[in-house]
């Protein structure tokens, strides 16, 4: 589990080659609160972020990608 501070932005997974999930650079929703999620342990395409399971306000679970300066302790 790891903590995202309040106002980070989560940036929606794109599917490319292969079937990897990637991080889309325009598509994000930004958290209105501090929040604890699960971290996935997956290879990173992007060194600057990390892969997380979100659940969204009237949305299903979804992976999601978080910047590692937006994580809490």
């Amino acid at each position: 589990m790891v903590k995202i501070r309040r106002g980070a932005r989560l940036y929606y997974t794109l599917i490319g080659h292969k079937g990897f999930h990637y991080p889309s650079n325009d598509n994000s929703y930004q958290l209105a609160e501090e929040c604890m999620v699960p971290h996935l342990n997956w290879v990173e395409t992007d060194p600057t972020k990390i892969a997380v399971i979100v659940t969204l306000p009237d949305d299903p679970a979804r992976v999601m990608w978080v910047s590692k300066s937006d994580l809490l302790g």
